[in-house]
């Protein structure tokens, strides 16, 4: 089994990843456990989730860029993921870890979170990369313990580290509009009452 990873690990197995992604111009962002470190909590992590706007046509030279021999890359998962709009995974065979890659949905909460990505830098002297916004991850973290049944204490401690953090300089009016349509505005309230800080 993988060890967990600190922030600078996390950083060596997806720059390669995203060195490919940017080499065909697909854009991309940064989420999940990486992204809710770097806006709230850090904790050790076992993969590094992406968001990419893969498309079929780069699904040959995208296998194609990674060594076999390091990487795992099934192609029919790629073409799989791209239909359904779901995620594979890319395996770091030499440490086991790996990289979630969820394909970029055309909903339009989606597209805002892909608009709203930005540049920053994980790692003091390395390069900046697009990571989604804390709005973006505090509502799509709520989603998920929504959808995962309410039991996750550790995903739901994230969220509420995340607002707390991030409390004086979110995007009120947006994180409302969002969790409105996405139906988790009671659940926003509580975890704002959980981190103390004033629903939007």
């Amino acid at each position: 089994m993988s060890q967990p990873m600190n922030t600078q690990d996390a950083l060596q197995l997806v720059l390669p990843v995203i060195d490919v992604l940017e080499r065909l111009g697909v854009a991309y962002r940064i989420g999940e456990s990486v992204a809710s470190g770097y806006y709230g909590l850090l904790r050790g992590t076992h993969d590094v989730d992406l968001v990419a706007d893969l498309q079929m046509q780069h699904v040959a030279p995208f296998v194609a860029a990674f060594d076999p021999n390091v990487y795992l890359v099934v192609d029919h998962s790629v073409v799989d993921a791209i239909i359904h709009q779901s995620q594979f995974n890319i395996i770091d065979l030499r440490t086991m870890n790996k990289i979630d890659v969820f394909i970029q949905e055309h909903t339009p909460f989606a597209q805002q979170g892909q608009q709203r990505a930005h540049p920053v830098v994980l790692v003091p002297g390395t390069r900046p990369l697009w990571m989604a916004s804390a709005e973006d991850m505090i509502l799509q973290k709520i989603h998920w313990w929504q959808l995962g049944g309410g039991i996750s204490t550790t995903q739901w401690d994230d969220i509420v580290q995340m607002l707390r953090r991030q409390s004086a300089t979110l995007d009120r009016p947006y994180l409302a509009q969002n969790a409105t349509t996405l139906n988790i505005t009671t659940l926003l309230q509580q975890a704002c009452a959980d981190a103390g800080v004033p629903f939007p």
